[in-house]
This record gives C-alpha cells, structure tokens and sequence, in this order.
C-alpha cells in the first residue's frame, strides 16, 4: 500500500487483515467484524466480513460469543449519500 491511504473494496478485503477505519469508510452494505483486542490508532483487525447476501449465521455467532455484539461496524448503503442520511 505504500504511504498513501488507499480505499479498500470489499474484494480487496481478507480475513486477518489490519486496516485504519479511512480505508474502508466507503464501504456500504458491509459488515467487518473486528478484532477489539487489536483496535487503536492505526486502525483494527479483521475477524470476518460479509454482506446480506453472504453471512456465515455461525461464523457470526462464534464471534460474538467469543468477543461481544461491540465487534460489528455496519454502515447501511442509505450512508453512502450524506443528503439522505438518518441518524439517531
């Protein structure tokens, strides 16, 4: 990757893989599991990811017994356009 911060697409991603929460701020519809015993700084660890389309309903289980519901980050396609963006 060098020094500049490059976007991640979800085929760029892979299990294990460390990445800084720039990187994959443009991914919608994606859930990235993450290790929290590695988060800091320079980003976090990648347990698992998938999207609607490609769970592992088992391989999620796992991870939240092992590390908690505070491992997912989960950013809906509505996110993608800020105008429409709802939270709360």
């Amino acid at each position: 990757m060098g020094n500049t911060l490059e976007k991640l697409r979800y085929e760029d991603l892979k299990i294990g893989m460390h990445v800084k929460p720039e990187q994959v701020s443009n991914l919608y519809g994606v859930w990235l599991y993450v290790n929290p015993n590695t988060v800091s700084e320079d980003g976090f660890d990648i347990l698992y990811f998938c999207n609607e389309t490609n769970i592992d309903s088992k391989k999620v289980a796992e991870i939240r017994k092992a590390y908690g519901k505070s491992s997912v980050i989960y950013q809906p396609k509505f996110y993608e356009d800020e105008d429409v963006a709802v939270y709360g």
